[in-house]
């Protein structure tokens, strides 16, 4: 699903777009910026790989990167899709540093004019079943945990999108 709304995606540019591609936790599958529809949708087919792989921990320094490289370009199209499965912070929350930090880049993202459109790759999801572990653990307070965290990620990459235009 992933994989064929990126495909649209490309479908949507035109020659004169550059597309780059980069992964926060697997640089090795992304492209620097090109308009060669195949070498996009070759990196745009690791994204399996690269959302299931851990990230460092370290998303603000990325989302840093990534931001300053768009700032720093005089193209007038500029925009970050960020597939991933949860936000780079914890929690949005002020007293979180990773939120801070992060909220930082996305300040300068939005000064910028570089919208970040935030994808899912999950979408819309069922409540999860939480039946791994010991039937001793199958409590409707630990399944109710665990769809309150998915949900607050899902919040996480709207506070995401909501912040910088995307």
């Amino acid at each position: 699903q992933t994989k064929r709304v990126l495909t649209e995606f490309l479908n949507t540019l035109s020659p004169e777009d550059l597309v780059g591609v980069s992964y926060q936790a697997r640089s090795d599958l992304g492209v620097d910026f090109t308009s060669d529809p195949a070498l996009i949708a070759r990196a745009f087919n690791g994204v399996a790989e690269a959302v299931g792989s851990v990230s460092s921990g370290r998303g603000h320094e990325w989302f840093e990167s990534v931001i300053r490289s768009l700032e720093g370009s005089r193209h007038a199209r500029r925009a970050i899709v960020y597939v991933s499965e949860r936000p780079p912070f914890l929690r949005a929350n002020p007293k979180d540093l990773a939120f801070t930090l992060v909220q930082q880049e996305f300040q300068r993202a939005a000064q910028s004019n570089i919208p970040i459109y935030a994808m899912d790759p999950r979408r819309l999801t069922a409540p999860e079943l939480a039946l791994d572990g010991p039937m001793q653990d199958q409590t409707p307070a630990r399944r109710k945990a665990i769809n309150q965290a998915v949900f607050s990620e899902k919040q996480g990459m709207k506070t995401l999108a909501e912040n910088t235009g995307g």
